[in-house]
């Protein structure tokens, strides 16, 4: 909704560009706020399935669920 909103106001040329940057603000501000809202698990799972590599991958996940930083040591043992 908020994205039909932010791109009406975008394409007419009956607003101020004022109330356009308002518009934009609000939208950008909405989409931060949902982004904060979906559960850190599937934010873990979407950023595991963005990358294509498998060595990628077991990386991410033990980054996310052992911890920061570990992935060369488990890589080259």
């Amino acid at each position: 909704m908020v994205t039909k909103a932010w791109s009406a106001a975008k394409e007419t040329n009956m607003m101020k560009d004022e109330a356009k940057d308002i518009m934009y603000d609000l939208y950008k501000t909405t989409v931060e706020n949902l982004q904060r809202q979906v559960p850190k698990e599937i934010r873990i799972i979407k950023h595991v399935i963005i990358n294509e590599d498998p060595e990628e991958q077991m990386c991410a996940l033990k980054d996310a669920f052992i911890g920061r930083h570990l992935c060369s040591i488990f890589l080259w043992s």
